[in-house]
């Protein structure tokens, strides 16, 4: 049941907010001088629509800027770093 229901009905259900849990990542993310850090950065400020930023975090990723979907690079980074 819990996953038909609606982005933001979730949040609240669980006691947060979208952008709650954008900016907690994003926070871990930044916290990590790593490349795979840099990359998960990366997509987050893709995500919310930064395509300046997110550029700067896939070059210290040593990634090239995506394109494609959000879900489709979603899976690649899931993928990569939990195999």
């Amino acid at each position: 049941m819990i996953r038909r229901l609606k982005w933001r009905r979730r949040c609240k259900l669980f006691g947060t907010t979208p952008k709650a849990i954008w900016h907690n990542a994003h926070e871990t993310a930044q916290s990590d001088e790593g490349q795979n850090a840099a990359w998960v950065h990366a997509y987050l400020h893709r995500k919310e629509g930064d395509m300046s930023n997110a550029g700067y975090w896939y070059r210290r990723a040593g990634r090239p800027a995506q394109s494609g979907s959000l879900e489709d690079e979603w899976e690649s980074i899931v993928k990569a770093l939990l195999g």
